[in-house]
C-alpha cells in the first residue's frame, strides 16, 4: 500500500499524478497491483493501481554535496564549494542515473535540491522512484 495525503486524490484519480518518491524499499515491483490510500489512516479512500516502473536511486555523492552546502557557514562559502565541485566534475561523463533522477524530480514536482535536503534531513542516500497507473482511470 502506498499512502498519500488527501490533497493528491484528485490528481491521482484523474491520471495527472502517476509517480511518487519513497525513502523505503518498496515490497512490490513492475506489474504488481497496489492499493493507493489517501487521507486519514482510519478511513482512507482507496484506489487500485498497477506499478509500471520502480527505480532505486543510490546517490551518496549528491547527498554529501547537499550536506556540505547546507552546513556551509555562509552563502559565499557555499558558492565557493559549488565552484570547486564543478571544476572537479568538468569533463567527466554524467552519472548513469542522471536522466532517471531528472525525470523523477520533474514527475514529482520536486526540485533536486529540495529532494537532497530531505535526504540529508532523514539521513539516507537512497530513494525509490515509483511510476504507477491507476486501474480504471
Amino acid at each position: 500500500m502506498l499512502r498519500f495525503r488527501g490533497e493528491y486524490l484528485e490528481d491521482v484519480a484523474s491520471g495527472r499524478k502517476t509517480f511518487t518518491l519513497r525513502f523505503r524499499r518498496p515490497k512490490f515491483g513492475p506489474g504488481d497491483r497496489v492499493r493507493l490510500a489517501f487521507g486519514r489512516r482510519d478511513r482512507p479512500t482507496i484506489l487500485e493501481a498497477v506499478v509500471r516502473e520502480v527505480v532505486e536511486l543510490h546517490i551518496p555523492e549528491e547527498v554529501e554535496v547537499a550536506r556540505l552546502l547546507l552546513e556551509a557557514p555562509s552563502d559565499e562559502e557555499g558558492d565557493r564549494l559549488l565552484e570547486m565541485l564543478a571544476a572537479e566534475q568538468e569533463g567527466l561523463p554524467p552519472p548513469d542515473y542522471g536522466e532517471v533522477l531528472e525525470r523523477a524530480c520533474r514527475d514529482s514536482g520536486t526540485d533536486l535540491m529540495t529532494l537532497l535536503a530531505e535526504m540529508v534531513y532523514i539521513n539516507t542516500d537512497t530513494v525509490w522512484a515509483i511510476w504507477f497507473e491507476v486501474v480504471g482511470a
